[in-house]
């Protein structure tokens, strides 16, 4: 890979950076959980618990990593450390994604007691019924859309990650390359071997000329 096809793999490892951040972001506002039972349908979003908060600063970070490569010129050696920022970025986002995803039971109805708390008057008091529910058979759990979107959005943010340091690694190779390729100067202190010129008259005249 030469060092122009290096260089487009920034842009592009920026862009999915960029796009991972935002998707990581707008999964989070999104419904993580829905518990139904008694004719009633309760969901709850990513932002109604602590890891939410935790995948939205993920997207922020790898936001802000796609920002800055996309629309500035960045040294190698800052390629390299925003390259590994959006990888651990889509890691954590795509890790508790999968998490929330096969999350337990107690997780859901812990999300569910907070949205419903202001209806009954405490987190305790709600999870509580809630608990009675489950045990009766009359709730239900399914897991919400965002939370699939929250593990799209660190896959791309991931993959953004490792195109910016496969860019960053060819580009290296590009370089090195290009300075092997060039003939090293001779050492200092040498002289090359240059032949004697030739008269133009040949060796029998300059004998002639000397006999006379």
């Amino acid at each position: 890979m030469n060092d122009s096809e290096a260089k487009t793999r920034r842009p592009v490892g920026g862009l999915l950076a960029l796009s991972g951040g935002l998707v990581l972001c707008v999964g989070t506002f999104l419904d993580w959980a829905t518990v139904s039972g008694g004719g009633q349908r309760v969901t709850a979003r990513g932002v109604d618990a602590s890891l939410g908060y935790t995948t939205l600063a993920a997207g922020l970070v790898a936001l802000g990593v796609g920002i800055v490569m996309t629309r500035w010129v960045t040294p190698p050696e800052l390629v390299g450390t925003l390259a590994a920022l959006a990888i651990f970025a889509g890691v954590v986002g795509c890790g508790i994604g999968i998490y929330e995803a096969l999350m337990t039971q107690d997780g859901i109805l812990d999300a569910a007691a907070k949205r419903l708390a202001p209806s009954f008057g405490s987190t305790q008091r709600a999870r509580a019924l809630l608990d009675q529910a489950v045990d009766a058979g009359r709730i239900s759990f399914s897991v919400g859309v965002g939370v699939y979107i929250v593990i799209a959005g660190g896959v791309v943010a991931l993959a953004g990650g490792i195109a910016g340091l496969r860019g960053l690694g060819a580009g290296r190779t590009a370089v090195t390359g290009t300075l092997s390729a060039t003939p090293p100067p001779p050492p200092a202190g040498t002289e090359q071997d240059v032949p004697p010129a030739r008269s133009p008259y040949g060796s029998d005249s300059q004998a002639d000329v000397g006999a006379s």
